[in-house]
């Protein structure tokens, strides 16, 4: 499930990465902004648990499943994070950061 939920939305990351060439890009600017952010609150609620000093690696191997799906997590959204605020910049160079 984790696997088609990322596949749907890389397929919408990529349509807004190459309108984001566009003269006239088809992104909507409030609904971009809402997605950086959002994503960014992620990032730093799931990075928050692993660096939990009463649970290290080898903690448990629930502990270390879960803390491998977290990094896998992490990097999904650092990727989208950083396409999200390169079509951004390009699209709408003049409008505030998000």
């Amino acid at each position: 499930m984790e696997d088609a939920a990322e596949a749907r939305d890389e397929e919408s990351i990529h349509y807004t990465l190459s309108e984001s060439f566009k003269p006239d890009p088809d992104i909507n600017l409030d609904d971009t902004v809402g997605m950086i952010r959002a994503t960014r609150t992620q990032i730093i609620s799931r990075s928050s648990i692993l660096n939990d000093p009463e649970r290290p690696p080898g903690h448990s191997m629930a502990w270390d499943e879960w803390e491998r799906h977290t990094r896998r997590s992490l990097a999904y959204f650092e990727r989208r994070l950083s396409a999200l605020t390169e079509a951004l910049d390009r699209a709408f160079p003049s409008a505030p950061k998000a």
